[in-house]
């Protein structure tokens, strides 16, 4: 970690700089050494790399202490962009590879997976990489080959930047937008939410962990009672009665692109976002989990065929009481095949292929989830091939309980 008072070399080490670089900040007075004692501040290491960013997008460091002397942006407040801003340590990465049993060749492989340019062996490892190799390593030891670790870290980085993305979103229209929208200042805008910035962060680390903390503990019960139901069919108990297919539902809005052509995109953004609400909302009480967005739509997984029938129902109906475009779905059950937490295969490509065909506000259905939800009542349609499947599928229209 690097200490709290600096060298000049010292910067240029831990700020990733080059010489030339933090010569040139400190003559221009975007960074300042201690009148003092010559050193910096620890906090100098974040504006350094601030500026060398902000350099490589095309912004020179004369045009930025320009802006400085003009009274329209300044760096000063950038001690601590990212909360709890990791330092580097003392060990290049030639070592600490060295050490951990991973070469060169994985290494690339897992900060490719992770959307990040791969290391240099003679840089300078950072503390939370020192970590993730560390943790690497002990996944690798307890037998987990090596392209299921990049898979994994793979969707990590996917949806944690998503995650990221919807936080960014977030500050810049609930907080920065306002303070733009009253008159205030760039400078102003940065020197005022700073401290909020931080504060938000923490806040969203620990949230992260939370919730995902929460998800795992309900995956980890599902997947051992899927064991002992297995186990106890084996003995001859028959623990339940559920079927161990699985059923699909595809989700989306119909007319989703003439929608953005109409109205924009950000009210197909927000139109988006309401329908995920009622989505999450819905799917908690008939048990669904949400398998991913689709920008237009969603993808749900059911243990139970008819639960998927009456959330696509419900979903259905709420939106169109919701004043939201209309949306329609598409639902199979049969076998599937999951992989990194998704699901793939003929179950999966029917169910897409369904709700492409569906009308609005309808729910499209194969005969398999009508065989498997009996008790629920549907209308035939007529049988259609559909694009893909390679076979003539019987289809039905659910029909809502209430009907």
């Amino acid at each position: 970690m690097s200490p709290e008072r600096l060298s000049r070399d010292d910067l240029i080490r831990y700020s990733a700089c080059a010489p030339a670089q933090i010569d040139r900040y400190v003559a221009l007075g975007l960074i300042r050494p201690s009148a003092d004692d010559g050193l910096y501040d620890k906090a100098d290491v974040s504006r350094a790399r601030l500026l060398a960013a902000l350099n490589g997008s095309g912004i020179t460091a004369d045009q930025l202490a320009e802006a400085e002397r003009a009274g329209g942006m300044t760096v000063d407040f950038a001690g601590e962009v990212v909360a709890d801003q990791p330092g580097l340590t003392d060990r290049n990465w030639a070592a600490v590879l060295a050490e951990t049993g991973i070469d060169t060749i994985l290494c690339d492989r897992i900060f490719l997976a992770l959307g990040m340019p791969a290391p240099a062996l003679d840089d300078l490892v950072r503390e939370d990489d020192l970590e993730l190799l560390g943790i690497v390593a002990r996944v690798r030891a307890a037998g987990v080959p090596d392209d299921a670790v990049l898979r994994l870290l793979r969707v990590y980085a996917v949806n944690l930047g998503n995650i990221v993305a919807a936080q960014r979103d977030l500050f810049r229209q609930e907080l920065e937008d306002p303070l733009t929208a009253r008159g205030m200042s760039d400078r102003e805008q940065i020197a005022q939410t700073a401290p909020l910035r931080l504060a938000l962060q923490r806040l969203s680390y620990r949230a992260i962990f939370l919730v995902q903390r929460r998800l795992l503990e309900r995956t980890v019960f599902e997947n051992l009672i899927a064991h002992f139901e297995r186990n106890l069919h084996g003995l001859g108990i028959a623990a339940t009665s559920r079927d161990a297919t699985r059923t699909i539902a595809f989700l989306d809005m119909s007319g989703f692109t003439r929608l953005t052509e109409e109205f924009g995109d950000r009210q197909a953004a927000d139109h988006g976002a309401r329908l995920l609400e009622i989505v999450q909302d819905s799917g908690v009480l008939y048990g669904a989990r949400l398998v991913k967005l689709l920008g237009d739509g969603v993808m749900l997984h059911f243990r139970d065929a008819a639960n998927a029938v009456r959330c696509a129902l419900e979903i259905v109906g709420r939106a169109e009481h919701a004043g939201l475009p209309s949306v329609r779905g598409g639902i199979a059950t049969g076998a599937v095949i999951a992989r990194d937490g998704d699901y793939f295969g003929h179950t999966v490509n029917l169910a897409a292929r369904l709700v492409a065909i569906a009308a609005p506000d309808t729910v499209l259905v194969a005969g398999t989830v009508q065989a498997a939800a009996k008790e629920l009542a549907f209308d035939p349609a007529a049988a259609v091939d559909l694009k893909g499947i390679g076979e003539t599928v019987p289809v039905y229209v659910a029909r809502p309980e209430n009907a």
